[in-house]
């Protein structure tokens, strides 16, 4: 139906006459129909009858092709804002899942699961207002490490996942420091910034893989990495470990 809808609707003024022209002698073709059926065929001039059905028709097509179009414009919106994280305007969870299992089924990668640090305690101590801030800035560290190779997400609350196709093990742990380093900023009230991390679960994924399958083993590496410490990535069936620059302490 979507399909249809956007076949029917008009996108520049050449497509607008071209489909005025259809429709306006569709509706003609209709009215000297009309007329013949009534006995009526002879009354006026072809021109004449060709001028009616025009204006007749003008002000109709024109609302219709226009409603076709706004109909359009919302149902993408509408579509967009189903599969996007309001806070961070990062992809959802349903438009990752989509999107990484589509391509699973051709290539394999490494997804690395993420968990922001003692973020409870960021909400208690200064609100949830300063923390929705910290989820913003933690997307705005996520997004430039990420290139049309990869998938990025907010998963919910304080987790959100990458996954990285066509990489290597270098790159990973490259983007694994640049993402456990955290950001640096300053709470209402405070004098000195503090430094938020977050801990990393990394798995590999061959393809034909289900995501579902991957995203487990990569969180059972990240609750690994919490357990080690914080502010690390830990790769599932790997002791070594990635670990970013000392974080500044929550409570200093």
């Amino acid at each position: 139906m979507k399909t249809v809808l956007r076949l029917m609707t008009p996108r520049s003024p050449g497509q607008w006459f071209l489909w005025f022209a259809a429709w306006t002698s569709l509706f003609n073709a209709f009215f000297l129909l009309v007329l013949w059926v009534f006995g009526q065929a002879d009354v006026m001039s072809f021109w004449q009858k060709l001028a009616i059905g025009a204006i007749t028709c003008a002000p109709f097509l024109t609302a219709a092709m226009m409603m076709l179009r706004l109909h359009l414009r919302l149902q993408g919106r509408l579509f967009l804002s189903a599969r996007t994280d309001l806070l961070t305007r990062m992809p959802n969870r349903r438009a990752f899942i989509d999107s990484v299992s589509a391509r699973l089924t051709e290539e394999g990668g490494t997804l690395l699961m993420i968990d922001v640090d003692h973020f409870k305690a960021v909400n208690d101590t200064w609100g949830h207002g300063f923390g929705d801030i910290c989820l913003q800035r933690i997307a705005i560290n996520i997004r430039p490490v990420i290139s049309a190779s990869f998938d990025c997400a907010r998963l919910g609350g304080e987790e959100f996942a990458v996954m990285l196709f066509d990489t290597t093990p270098e790159k990973v742990k490259n983007v694994s420091q640049i993402i456990a380093a955290g950001i640096s900023i300053q709470p209402p009230g405070q004098r000195t910034p503090i430094r938020i991390t977050c801990s990393l679960g990394g798995c590999h994924a061959e393809p034909g893989d289900h995501l579902s399958d991957v995203m487990s083993c990569a969180d059972r590496a990240l609750y690994q990495a919490k357990d080690n410490g914080r502010a690390r990535l830990v790769m599932a069936g790997d002791q070594q470990e990635t670990i970013a620059p000392v974080a500044t302490k929550l409570a200093s």
